[in-house]
């Protein structure tokens, strides 16, 4: 599988080695590329974990409108030896079980109108705790999708279809889809908002992998701002 890990950091990045240890421990395949933007400049050394990362640092911190434009410019450019696949993961989320990227891979690639294949974090706002989880607390959002096993029963492609949000928590996408469809070219707070309804409206929709269990968790607190 061909694709290329894109990770955005933020602030003081105090969870980034747990997270890029997490992602080299329970995700499978290994990407063949790694890029790690930086919002602001150097603070400090950043370990690779066995990823060979392609690192960028700001002059000064922009803000997470800004920052996710420039890496998802920086993921999709196609004078940039682009690869199939985009994973895109923010420096504070912990994987609670192994991954398959693969299965992920061939469910988007027979759904033209799929975005992306989101991994459901655990809950985070006290409404979500109460609740049981995100899944629980939007169940009605999620349209459960049919199982289809592939040779090993651990990896049927089981995920839930939906139009609610698009999201930058821990996803993959297709690398010539995120080039067809840029960030917003503005900074305004909402900009992740305004990019999912206009995707929506134009006939996109969401993945979710599995049936609503959580894969991440979102271990990290926003020392930046837009985040």
């Amino acid at each position: 599988m061909d694709y290329t890990l894109a990770v955005l950091t933020h602030g003081r990045s105090r969870t980034l080695d747990a997270t890029l240890r997490s992602f080299t421990d329970k995700v499978r395949p290994h990407p063949v590329r790694t890029i790690l933007l930086h919002d602001g400049p150097r603070q400090r050394d950043i370990q690779a974990h066995g990823l060979t990362t392609e690192q960028r640092f700001d002059s000064k911190q922009r803000g997470f409108c800004a920052a996710t434009r420039k890496l998802w410019h920086w993921a999709g450019d196609p004078s940039d030896e682009a690869t199939e696949f985009t994973f895109w993961l923010e420096h504070d989320f912990i994987f609670l079980r192994p991954v398959n990227l693969e299965p992920m891979a061939e469910v988007i690639a027979a759904n033209k109108g799929l975005c992306q294949m989101q991994l459901m974090r655990g809950p985070v706002s006290i409404e979500e705790v109460n609740a049981g989880g995100l899944y629980q607390m939007r169940e009605d959002d999620y349209t459960q999708m049919d199982s289809t096993p592939l040779t090993d029963e651990a990896d049927a492609r089981r995920w839930l279809q939906h139009t609610a949000y698009f999201t930058t928590n821990p996803s993959l996408m297709r690398t010539e889809w995120m080039m067809w469809n840029k960030w917003p070219d503005d900074d305004e707070p909402a900009c992740e908002g305004r990019f999912s309804i206009g995707l929506v409206e134009r006939g996109f929709y969401f993945g979710v992998w599995g049936s609503g269990e959580p894969w991440v968790d979102h271990v990290g607190h926003r020392d930046g701002f837009g985040y």
